[in-house]
């Protein structure tokens, strides 16, 4: 899109998709990363590694990075076989659509529906063999893979070690929030990872005002945002350590300053741009979410304004009247415990039994992002029709 003006040179750098030139602050962890590809980069044994740390802290960008690094570096013998596939497994949705995304990306055009993962797998194999390609495949939101019981699709991908066997070969990078999850895996696909893991720590304020000049850079005019307000938005989003949320607040301030006819983006406007923007924990998730999953969270999010807990009955009950209100059928209980898990395991909200209650132990959850942010956010995604 186009929104040059008298602030904004090119609007591109201040997308969260933009892979900027540089990574400042990463450093360290692109020559790891790079160390244990270098078998990949020369044909050798299929690499893993996975990548894990909060929202914000780089690792998506960190790993696209990686790839246009890569793709530099190869030989001139591999780089026209090189083939980078970058698949977000909480947008797909499902084992098949990863699968058939890889698959697609490959340029395998013939009906995949039916056949089994093993079967999918064992033509992804014989097409990369081949054509002799070098695939780093990127695999992003692993978390949601394993909350969906992906374990079998994960031990397919760990046998990529049969490329070995032609001159095709592939590396896979694993990206995902929390290495505890790992353990929910089952104990044959757990032996397989056997990885080495790179955890991103949260930015500071000095690391992201780094971030947040390197952007500016290329995506304003010189001199159109004072000191003072970039180093707000450092300040403010280091409370988080989160650069893709700093990114968005730059993104706001400057379109608030452009369009309202100023030539510097000022404190005011990072101040408005933090109103209309603020933070909210796996935001990304949120657009994912169901409607019914949507309705639910604005439940648990109405009760929670003076409790730290609520119970599932009250839970429930809030739920079918925000239904009503909305227009939507209430879902049963069996289904309303399956939306409460998906929540709890996006980090949305936790769970756990009490003793508390006149019916014996009962289940109660307990919001982790502030009501007054979430429920903003929740009732534009509902009356938008989500």
């Amino acid at each position: 899109m186009s929104l040059a003006g008298v602030i904004i040179k090119d609007v591109n750098p201040l997308s969260l998709s933009y892979v900027p030139p540089s990574l400042p602050h990463r450093e360290k962890e692109v020559s790891r990363i790079i160390e244990y590809l270098e078998p990949f980069l020369y044909g050798g044994h299929v690499t893993k590694v996975i990548l894990t740390g909060g929202s914000g802290v780089g690792k998506t960008v960190l790993s696209k990075f990686i790839s246009r690094l890569i793709s530099q570096k190869i030989s001139e013998h591999y780089r026209g076989r090189f083939k980078s596939i970058y698949v977000n497994a909480r947008l797909k949705g499902s084992s098949f659509n990863i699968l058939n995304s890889i698959a697609s990306s490959l340029g395998i055009s013939i009906s995949l529906r039916g056949l089994s993962n093993d079967e999918v797998l064992s033509s992804l194999i014989e097409l990369i063999q081949r054509k002799s390609l070098l695939v780093l495949l990127i695999l992003d939101e692993l978390d949601f893979l394993i909350d969906i019981g992906g374990s079998n699709i994960l031990y397919s991908f760990f046998r990529l070690h049969e490329l070995t066997e032609g001159e095709g070969n592939a590396a896979i990078i694993m990206i995902l929030r929390n290495p505890s999850y790992l353990s929910k895996l089952d104990r044959g696909v757990l032996h397989t990872i056997h990885s080495p893991i790179i955890r991103l720590s949260p930015y500071s304020s000095l690391e992201l005002t780094d971030i947040l000049s390197q952007r500016v850079k290329y995506a304003l005019h010189p001199g159109r945002i004072s000191s003072d307000a970039l180093n707000l938005i450092a300040e403010e989003s280091a409370k988080y350590g989160d650069a893709r949320y700093a990114i968005e607040i730059l993104w706001k301030s400057a379109i608030i300053a452009e369009y309202g006819n100023k030539f510097v983006i000022s404190p005011e406007d990072v101040r408005e741009a933090f109103f209309h923007l603020p933070y909210i924990p796996y935001k990304d998730d949120l657009s994912a979410l169901s409607h019914q999953e949507l309705l639910l969270l604005l439940a648990i999010s109405n009760l929670s304004s003076e409790k730290s807990y609520v119970s599932l009955s009250e839970v429930e009950e809030e739920y079918v009247s925000l239904c009503q209100d909305f227009g939507a059928t209430p879902r049963k209980h069996t289904q309303i415990w399956k939306y409460i898990n998906r929540l709890s395991s996006l980090g949305f909200i936790t769970r756990k039994v009490s003793s508390r209650g006149r019916d014996g132990r009962v289940t109660v959850v307990s919001l982790r992002i502030p009501t007054h942010s979430l429920s903003r956010q929740l009732h534009s995604l509902l009356e938008g029709g989500s």
